[in-house]
């Protein structure tokens, strides 16, 4: 007696089930290969893309960056700074201009400062914090408090000269 099968609506002997199993297991292995290789594709497709568009925003940074250090060099160029130097003598400003104290205040009570010249009347002064390389957006310009050290200075030379002429006058 031979044992008989029923294969997709044939019957036939176990071979024949044995061969029929066989080519479906190469046509799995075959689709699998070709699932394979289209996943391999398509995932050196977005890599491809990735780096193009990293590569693009890294441009974009870059001229961002530009085009922010310009601006700020120009700003930080109309206010000279004013620092004593290891001498202790402080640079000179422009006519009508002072030597002054710009701060700024944290919520801990630190303060930082930079002294630079600017014009008596002046309140604030426009700080340009610095674009570190990567940065996709420039960052926003701080008010800081600003006034003059050295006026000062002038006003009690100003005051001891008004003092001494009423004096003078009495």
């Amino acid at each position: 007696m031979t044992d008989t099968l029923e294969v997709d609506g044939a019957s036939g002997t176990l071979e024949v089930a044995t061969a029929k199993i066989t080519e479906c297991d190469e046509d799995i292995a075959a689709a699998v290969v070709r699932c394979k290789r289209r996943q391999y594709s398509d995932a050196l497709a977005a890599l491809t893309k990735f780096n193009e568009e990293e590569a693009a925003a890294g441009t974009k940074n870059a001229e961002t960056k530009k085009a922010y250090d310009k601006k700020r060099d120009e700003a930080i160029a109309k206010n000279a700074d004013c620092r004593k130097d290891a001498d202790g003598v402080r640079a000179e400003c422009a006519e009508g201009e002072c030597c002054g104290q710009a701060n700024r205040y944290e919520g801990n009570g630190t303060r930082m400062t930079i002294e630079v010249c600017g014009s008596s009347e002046d309140t604030t002064y426009t700080y340009w914090p610095t674009m570190k390389d990567g940065m996709a957006k420039a960052p926003q310009t701080e008010q800081w408090r600003y006034y003059c050290i050295l006026g000062a200075g002038n006003l009690a030379a100003g005051a001891a000269a008004v003092a001494g002429a009423l004096y003078m006058a009495y």
